[in-house]
């Protein structure tokens, strides 16, 4: 009984320090979220020097312990919030969401309308019915020949 609270013990001192040590998020995942503040292009795909300090400081915050938040946050007091490789979703960013939200909208309200009016003209009937026409008497015998051979093959 007393080797298990022994090793209980133990386990509640290492697993928090193990875990504790572990880094909290991926260079990949933060890489694609910070922007190159000289090229203008996602971390991940820069290779200028900025973006090559950029990463040295992210990963000394990492390996210090520092949660993605903080790190970001760090990053957008230094830079400023064009750092971030997102769109805002308030002030002017609103606008890059809403843009393309209205014009999807306004298309699918100019295409029910286009086919409204092509349905009232049509008649509603969609594509117009062609006339029916009558085969005179040698016709008809040919047709009938030849969907007889169908049926008979060794005919």
């Amino acid at each position: 009984m007393r080797r298990v609270f022994v090793v209980l013990a133990a386990l509640l001192v290492l697993v928090p320090s193990a875990l504790a040590a572990a880094p909290r998020f991926t260079m990949d995942e933060i890489e694609r979220e910070v922007m190159c503040p000289v090229c203008g292009t996602r971390l991940d795909l820069s290779h200028s020097p900025a973006a090559e300090q950029i990463r040295t400081y992210i990963e000394r915050k990492r390996d210090a312990g520092w949660t993605k938040a903080q790190v970001e946050d760090a990053l957008v007091a230094q830079f400023g919030p064009t750092i971030r490789a997102e769109t805002p979703s308030s002030g002017s960013g609103l606008v890059a969401w809403l843009v393309p939200a209205v014009a999807a909208l306004g298309g699918i309200a100019v295409a029910a309308v286009a086919i409204l009016a092509w349905r009232r003209r049509s008649g509603g009937a969609g594509v117009p019915a062609l006339p029916a026409q009558t085969l005179d008497a040698d016709a008809e015998r040919r047709v009938d020949e030849a969907l007889a051979a169908f049926d008979d093959p060794a005919r």
